[in-house]
């Protein structure tokens, strides 16, 4: 399926030019030129005589019991990465060298280039072995790893043949302890358990239960214990390919007199004491106690603070604490204490000791906690220039930043960011003749705690939470018309410590207004829109929006380990129904059948938005990445059309690529030809991606998409006849494009070159939709666009 996949796209790709040779000969040669020339450049061109280029490696099973992308990890010794899984691309630059290494030129070609992997039967027989232990730590102790080499026109083809054989599994497990609690710690958290009855028998299975079982009695008090404590004992002799386990917990040793090892039960530990020690840098941590260097000292909830330097407030540091005073000692409370601390991001330095502590009762172990703390720098200047594509345009801008990150010595982040930038509308040729300018500035104030009535503590404790306020303001300059979008709000963020990788925001409270001068309004706007009678006209009026919105994201953390996995986004938004209930209770006046705040309507509406990727990581150089976008907006109430800002649109570095932003849809709207980027929005929107992805040389990556999608109105408009949606015609009135994209990626930043093409374009009728025919226009019917990111 992946192969058949990516033929399709190359082949529709290139078929294009085929088709339209006659069209551009003269780029129709040059790339069957290159295209020739980087098939038919020898491979071999740098395998030394005797040498063999090690060009493919096929991996044979009798059990599909692993992927084979999950069997490559353990081999030795891999062919040169593929561009798309079928031409050595690297490989081929690197030949296109010349032998004489003293030339720049060479060298250069050299670096980007990789060189040719020389097949090496001593790592084949390494990477033999290591498939055989994989299969035996994973229950298969019988099975048979062997290997086969063809040598021919100096490539080696290795095919490794896996026969797995019957597997071990667990038939019986048992638990024998010396300890009655530690007994029945493990015994009532046994659900939890990663052995079961009828599993294999996997070797790594049982060590990540060691591990686990560690933490439930490090969670549980004790502090000393480790999983060397931990044995498993396994007996294959009674029964044929089952095994019989014995877990075994080893009683706690220590040296004692004269180096003997003494052994006792293990104990748990409590929390005797808590001290903050604040020391203004990393070279006085280890003298932190010395008593000719004094420090003052106070005390919060039981808790002392010895610092020279009370650069943070000790209450902020009690919030953030999980340890408690009395409690067992706990490896979670610790870990959450290290997150939080650091989630502050005003510590260079941190550092949690314990130390036991005697007690007139050996039988009760206590433990003295030190939190060893040093300040980070607090304020930062930002300048930058950058790459901007907001809704899809391309554009620069330049900023200029400052953040005070302990401002009120609680955390508290202040932040303050002026922005110039200026975005081509639709293309990026139109970056000085057709574009939009924008200044504006923003300031935020940022209190890492949850500032909410009725928030319980549990609640607080178990989320790292933020809430800001914030200031903003924004001056645009468009062709048609200027714009003053002036704001206000409250945004809480948290994310879960039970449940990772899962970020929420809360906009509680935001408020904004937008206004037209108008004598910034050009003649033509005002006729076509705003003195036409079209319900447009609405979209583009000053206007107040009050909304509450709530987003969750949530990744895979499988994503951050570069296996298969996927990301999902989901938010819900609702405007104006708190204007809307005091302006009826009031019983205010309205005008042409909507309230007023003063002379400003305000918007009304509801906004439901999904999107979901899934990643698959096919080898080291090679993905695919799946992704679908769903929105709509409904206007009711106050409003009858949705605002400009909150409309959906089609096409753009971030959508359907074939099509410049704001020039597809709505549904089978037909613009004739005539550039209407207010006329080409809609309520709601459908998208659908796959894009393979493929490292080439040094920062750059290949990649080939096919995108799918849409955007309709809910109703239908007279100045968009065909917009609306209709689940008759719907699937009629989906686009469909694909093409190639360039990706440098620096790490810190990725450039972006994509270049759709236009495979069915609803706006047109009949045959002429399927852009595959001799009217197929090179301007027309594809879209260039240069973004700062990933589209998804």
């Amino acid at each position: 399926m992946v192969v058949c996949a990516k033929v399709i796209v190359i082949i529709l790709i290139f078929g294009k030019f085929v088709q339209n040779c006659a069209m551009n000969r003269f780029t129709l040669y040059t790339l069957f030129t290159i295209l020739i020339f980087f098939t038919a450049c020898s491979t071999t061109k740098y395998v030394p005589e005797g040498s063999y280029l090690l060009n493919k490696v096929t991996i044979k099973t009798d059990k599909k019991t692993f992927k084979e992308s999950e069997l490559v990890l353990f081999l030795r010794q891999t062919p040169n990465t593929k561009m798309f899984d079928l031409i050595s691309f690297n490989l081929r630059i690197y030949n296109l060298s010349g032998k004489n290494d003293d030339a720049w030129i060479n060298r250069f070609i050299k670096r980007i280039g990789n060189p040719p992997v020389i097949y090496d039967s001593i790592l084949t027989t390494r990477s033999q072995t290591e498939l055989q232990r994989l299969y035996k730590n994973k229950g298969y102790e019988n099975a048979i790893v062997e290997s086969s080499v063809k040598l021919k026109n100096k490539k080696a083809n290795v095919t490794y043949h896996i026969k797995a054989n019957e597997p071990y599994l667990i038939n019986d497990i048992e638990y024998q302890f010396n300890d009655s609690i530690i007994k029945k710690l493990i015994v009532q958290d046994s659900v939890n358990s990663l052995i079961k009855r009828g599993n294999l028998f996997d070797v790594d299975m049982l060590e990540n239960e060691r591990i686990r079982i560690t933490g439930l009695l490090r969670n549980n008090g004790y502090y000393y214990f480790n999983k060397e404590y931990i044995r498993f004992l396994a007996d294959s002799t009674e029964n044929e390919n089952k095994v019989d386990l014995v877990l075994r917990i080893r009683r706690m040793e220590r040296t004692g007199e004269r180096n003997t090892v003494v052994r006792s039960a293990h104990q748990t530990y409590s929390i005797h004491s808590i001290t903050y020690v604040l020391v203004d840098n990393v070279l006085n941590v280890n003298e932190y106690n010395n008593q000719e260097n004094p420090r003052d000292t106070l005390y919060i909830n039981n808790k002392r603070v010895i610092y020279n330097n009370l650069f943070i407030n000790p209450v902020i540091l009690d919030d953030n604490t999980f340890i408690t005073i009395g409690d067992k000692y706990t490896e979670g409370d610790v870990e959450e204490t290290y997150r939080r601390i650091n989630g502050l991001h005003i510590t260079q330095f941190l550092r949690l000791d314990f130390a036991e502590t005697p007690t007139e009762n050996d039988s009760i172990k206590m433990l003295d906690c030190t939190i060893l703390l040093t300040p980070s720098k607090n304020q930062s200047f930002t300048i930058e220039a950058e790459g901007t594509n907001s809704e899809g345009d391309f554009g620069i801008a330049g900023k200029f930043g400052y953040t005070h990150r302990n401002i009120l010595k609680g955390g508290e982040k202040f932040g303050l960011q002026l922005r110039a930038s200026n975005e081509a509308i639709g293309s990026i040729r139109n970056i000085l003749s057709y574009s939009a300018w924008e200044v504006g500035g923003e300031t935020s104030l940022e209190f890492p705690r949850f500032m909410f009535p009725f928030v319980n503590k549990n609640f607080q404790r178990n989320n790292k939470a933020t809430t800001e306020f914030n200031l903003n303001y924004s001056y645009q300059t468009r062709p048609d018309f200027d714009r003053t979008i002036a704001g206000i709000g409250l945004k809480y963020k948290w994310d879960s410590y039970l449940k990772r990788n899962a970020y929420h925001t809360l906009d509680f409270l935001d408020l904004s207004y937008v206004y037209l001068p108008p004598y910034s309004i050009s003649d033509e706007f005002r006729d076509n829109y705003l003195n036409s009678g079209s319900l447009l006209k609405y979209s583009y009026e000053d206007h107040l929006i009050l909304r509450t919105a709530y987003t969750i994201s949530y990744s895979s953390r499988a994503l951050q380990l570069n296996r298969n996995g996927y990301s999902v986004k989901g938010g819900v938004e609702l405007a104006g129904n708190s204007l809307y209930a005091i302006s009826s209770l009031l019983q205010t006046p309205q005008q042409d059948g909507s309230y007023m705040i003063g002379k400003i309507k305000f918007s009304q509406y509801f906004k439901l938005d999904g999107e979901y990727s899934y990643t698959q990581f096919l080898d080291a150089s090679n993905r695919i990445v799946y992704h679908t976008a769903m929105g709509i907006g409904v206007p009711y109430g106050n409003s009858s059309i949705l605002p400009f800002e909150k409309r959906y649109y089609g096409g753009g570095s971030n959508s359907l690529r074939a099509w410049q932003v704001r020039t597809l849809g709505p549904g089978s709207y037909n613009n004739s030809g005539v550039i209407d980027y207010m006329s080409q929005s809609g309520d709601m929107r459908v998208d659908f991606n796959i894009e393979y992805r493929t490292k080439l040389v040094w920062v750059m990556e290949l990649g080939a998409f096919i995108d799918a999608g849409n955007v309709w109105t809910l109703l239908p408009y007279g100045d968009q006849v065909g917009g609306n949606f209709d689940i008759r015609n719907a699937y009629k009135e989906i686009a469909l494009g694909y093409g190639l994209g360039l990706r440098f990626d620096f790490s810190f930043f990725l450039l972006r070159l994509d270049w759709g093409i236009k495979a069915y374009d609803p706006s047109k009728i009949g045959s002429d939709a399927w852009r595959f025919n001799n009217s197929w226009d090179v301007m027309k019917d594809t879209a260039l666009h240069f973004a700062v990111g990933y589209p998804f």
